[in-house]
């Protein structure tokens, strides 16, 4: 590769990373009841029924971002975080501390659709899930709500791999879940 060359693909990443980050702000925008419109995520569907039967039918199928966001700004104390953390998976990031916030957790799919891996995150399955129906974790479900940003069905699915965990990563940035992996 010559430098002519290097630098055009400098400019088409920069430009693709100023359009997640357009994308990622929307999202976050529309968390906060902002009406920010979105190209790749047209639409949000909120779910407030954590439970595994309960998940809109709308979501087969689809790709997309989630996030598990507390009703209200919710207090989880030390000694439920203690449990929360006897479980393997999606750990409390600070479990020596009560914890405040409005995100628990933000994720993408793109090898399962939102409505199969919603159900790991709502049951007790899932080696990387936060397995709400687990008897250490069900006290938080009543107190959260999950959107969901399948992706638009326009955009060609070879190119989910490179936008999905971009978005989320972005999303992930601003809304800081008090839960689960840091995204780099």
């Amino acid at each position: 590769m010559n430098k002519q060359e290097d630098s055009q693909i400098l400019k088409l990443m920069k430009a693709l990373d100023a359009e997640i980050e357009i994308e990622a702000q929307g999202m976050y925008e529309r968390l906060h009841d902002g009406e920010a419109s979105s190209i790749l995520f047209p639409t949000m569907i909120p779910i407030e029924t954590l439970e595994e039967t309960a998940r809109p039918r709308e979501l087969i199928g689809k790709k997309g971002v989630y996030a598990f966001v507390l009703k209200n700004d919710c207090l989880i104390p030390r000694r439920q975080i203690r449990q929360w953390m006897e479980v393997k998976s999606a750990g409390f990031k600070h479990e020596n501390k009560d914890i405040e916030g409005d995100c628990l957790y933000v994720g993408s799919c793109v090898s399962k659709s939102l409505y199969v891996r919603l159900a790991e995150h709502v049951g007790n399955k899932g080696i990387s899930a936060l397995s709400l129906s687990h008897p250490k974790r069900v006290f938080l479900k009543p107190y959260l709500i999950c959107y969901a940003f399948p992706i638009d069905k326009s955009i060609p699915k070879e190119y989910y791999k490179y936008c999905l965990p971009q978005i989320e990563r972005k999303l992930h940035d601003k809304l800081e879940p008090v839960a689960g992996s840091s995204r780099t």
